[in-house]
């Protein structure tokens, strides 16, 4: 059911193109899962009647790992749009009736060909919907297809071990070096993707990456098994 919203994408993209901002993509998206058959649930009611699965479910969003939907039947076939909030992943829950799948919708105003991930990588299981209105261009890709569990891990761990740098050297400031000012470093977590560390066969543009239709034909893949 699911798999239609994305086949949507790729056989009418001219109804997906022009809408200014993430705003208006996100927007966009509600509208389609409706139409397609999804129903919008009430984040408030689904918290208060099932408070202990969506504190777990919380949890869960912020890994790599399939998602079974353990809510009550009512929940499938349902869609939760801003979840956690603005400007917090994922933009959409997706109910399913054995899954829950996030979904992020990322664009580009500008001519942008690689989505701004910030300070959060592609989730393994995550979808991930990605339109430059500068290029007049839509795709779509599971963050399995776009970049590797074990290097997500070591990018992680990275800034784990640059936190634990930072916590000693704060310590030893506040022993012979405290200040009028309450001076001290701060670690902020941003990942990038640059051309020093491609493959030869690699590309950072998403729209012209030589992988690009392969990718999505693996969602609409994975999709036919999941949902």
């Amino acid at each position: 059911m699911l798999k239609k919203l994305f086949l949507s994408i790729q056989e009418n993209k001219k109804d997906w193109k022009g809408f200014g901002e993430g705003k208006h993509l996100e927007d966009k998206l509600v509208t389609e899962l409706r139409k397609i058959g999804f129903t919008r649930l009430d984040k408030e009611e689904l918290e208060k009647k099932e408070s202990e699965k969506w504190e777990k479910l919380k949890e869960k969003v912020k890994g790599n790992e399939l998602i079974s939907n353990e809510f009550p039947d009512w929940t499938s076939k349902g869609f939760v749009y801003s979840p956690y909030g603005s400007q917090k992943y994922p933009d959409f829950l997706i109910f399913t009736n054995k899954y829950i799948i996030p979904l992020e919708a990322k664009s580009s105003t500008k001519e942008g060909t690689k989505p701004m991930w910030n300070s959060h990588l592609p989730k393994i299981n995550g979808l991930y919907i990605f339109a430059s209105f500068g290029k007049e261009d839509i795709t779509f890709f599971r963050g399995a297809d776009v970049i590797d569990e074990d290097l997500s891990n070591k990018l992680i761990g990275f800034f784990e071990k640059a936190r634990k740098t930072e916590e000693e050297f704060v310590k030893d400031l506040e022993k012979d070096n405290k200040s009028e000012r309450g001076w001290k470093p701060y670690i902020r977590i941003a990942y990038d993707q640059v051309k020093s560390l491609l493959l030869p066969q690699g590309k950072l543009d998403y729209f012209e990456h030589p992988r690009r239709e392969e990718i999505e034909k693996s969602v609409l893949k994975w999709l036919e098994n999941i949902a």
